[in-house]
């Protein structure tokens, strides 16, 4: 059970990052930020927002019942369910909510958008309806792993499966070190895990370049508190994969991992 500094801190961060994402959205809606295109346009064209590692390792996804923790604007979620799943997806920010339902209904998709705290899913979510589980890049955003994994585990069937994709946290942290984005305010070794409350108008980002006022909460996990939270959850099935695919940047680090994959099975 979650203390009340836990909840506290819980409420705060969901609400500061909510503000943050619909802030991201409505700047990347007027053009300010070079994110996406139309998405519904580069599915049709043939962009495939999934990993051929991601679908491997989930198998024949065809009419089965498919949670997207984390969502966004959607790009997953459409992809999953053109694959035929039939698709839940779950986010904090309601822009990015719309943007997902406008791609899903260009596509004629029937997805299901659902606006929600990953730590606070709605009950009728955690009922073991769920044959997969999938989160993309949502680590930083999450600062209670246990009570993120054990939702996932409840939401799942017996033998359902749990794909969590992110950037290596190994390799985040060197690129880090390298670009020097450590300092007071962030992390300045490896095994500080935050949580790390920034202000994002002290500096303009490619992600907020009209210079909005908003604070984000987040946090840095290591492999170890990845893994040591799967299974605290009790999955029977533990298997962990380091990729070259993922969103990291450096050239200094050509050759490191980029992504890490978990696929924990209840």
């Amino acid at each position: 059970m979650q203390n009340k500094h836990n909840i506290d801190l819980t409420d705060a961060a969901a609400s500061h990052n909510r503000q943050a994402w619909n802030s991201y959205r409505r700047q990347r809606d007027k053009g300010l930020v070079v994110h996406r295109g139309s998405l519904a346009e580069e599915i049709q064209e043939g962009k495939l927002f999934l990993e051929e590692r991601w679908t491997e390792l989930l198998g024949n996804v065809q009419g089965k019942q498919l949670l997207d923790l984390g969502c966004g604007d959607g790009g997953e979620s459409c992809c999953w369910a053109r694959l035929g799943a039939r698709v839940i997806g779950v986010d904090n920010s309601p822009v990015q909510l719309e943007a997902a339902e406008k791609t899903a209904k260009e596509l004629g998709l029937e997805c299901n958008f659902l606006l929600a705290d990953i730590l606070q899913l709605p009950e009728n979510l955690m009922n073991e309806e769920f044959d997969f589980v999938f989160s993309d890049a949502v680590a930083a955003w999450i600062g209670d792993l246990k009570t993120w994994f054990g939702n996932v585990y409840r939401a799942l069937k017996p033998e359902g499966k749990f794909l969590f994709v992110g950037d290596h946290p190994v390799t985040k942290f060197a690129s880090e070190v390298l670009t020097g984005e450590t300092s007071e305010t962030y992390r300045t070794h490896y095994f500080n895990e935050g949580v790390f409350i920034r202000r994002e108008a002290d500096e303009r980002s490619t992600g907020n370049p009209a210079g909005e006022d908003f604070t984000t909460y987040q946090w840095s996990h290591t492999l170890t508190s990845l893994l040591e939270a799967m299974k605290y959850a009790e999955f029977s099935s533990i298997e962990m994969y380091e990729t070259g695919t993922g969103r990291l940047e450096c050239k200094q680090l050509a050759g490191m991992p980029t992504g890490v994959l978990i696929l924990a099975i209840k």
